[in-house]
């Protein structure tokens, strides 16, 4: 829901920030409810809850593409979603073996949410002030994509 506009950002029908905080809540939960419910009732039945919460990830991951393509990049949307696909594919493997080798599998997807929004701010600075990108919203950009 966005109306059209020039590099600077597209005006956006919700605030990005309350996007972001549905995003994180709503898959979090999602993810914890399917694996408690599935494990409480030794069944699997319940795991389509954890699909249904990626949804409030993509919101936030298409919302930050929108955001950071407004300013008009080039290639924009297939290069920053390779670019998020990376992230978010690292930050998982790292994540998840760091919370089992620790001993803490059930933290997994939480610590690899907190290094997926470090990682992807860390690219996101590479990209503006290396790359030199100067796009404002960038690191805050990468940082939802990597989460997302």
């Amino acid at each position: 829901m966005s109306l059209g506009g020039a590099a600077g950002g597209a005006p956006s029908a919700f605030d990005p920030k309350k996007l972001r905080i549905y995003g994180l809540v709503g898959s979090v939960v999602g993810i914890y409810l399917g694996a408690i419910l599935n494990s409480a009732l030794n069944t699997e039945v319940f795991s389509f809850i954890g699909a249904v919460a990626a949804i409030f990830a993509v919101v936030m991951g298409a919302n930050a593409v929108r955001r950071v393509c407004a300013y008009g990049i080039g290639t924009g949307v297939p290069s920053i979603g390779m670019l998020a696909l990376g992230m978010g594919i690292i930050a998982v493997m790292f994540g998840l073996s760091v919370a089992e080798t620790l001993g803490f599998g059930m933290l997994g997807p939480i610590i690899t949410l907190v290094y997926a929004g470090i990682f992807g701010y860390i690219i996101g600075v590479i990209a503006n002030k290396v790359i030199k990108f100067n796009i404002p919203v960038m690191e805050e950009g990468n940082a939802d994509l990597s989460m997302a």
